[in-house]
């Protein structure tokens, strides 16, 4: 009975253990919020333990880049610019 108890206990603390672990996301900043054309937007990741780093640009462009500088067309018209970030881990976890 105690070895079942024993047992018992270490289950409870293994999954105690894994279902504490905080989740890693993908995240970044920009060195401003407005921009216009003819600049750059400079994004830098931010992200945890980031092992490689997936941009999309607004132009559907993918990039693999640690940070991403974004030149903005001098022709283009005023508008919301779309940047996505998918980081992987070094065991191969992919976060958004």
């Amino acid at each position: 009975m105690k070895n079942t108890a024993n047992i018992l206990f270490i289950v409870i603390l293994i999954l105690s253990i894994t279902s504490c672990t905080k989740q890693r996301e993908a995240n970044f900043t920009t060195d401003k919020d407005t921009y216009f054309a003819g600049e750059i937007v400079h994004c830098k990741n931010a992200s945890d333990n980031a092992y490689t780093c997936l941009w999309t640009a607004p132009d559907e462009i993918k990039y693999f880049l640690k940070d991403l500088d974004y030149p903005i067309s001098i022709n283009d018209l005023a508008g919301t610019k779309n940047f996505t970030l998918v980081t992987t881990s070094k065991n191969g976890k992919k976060k958004r």
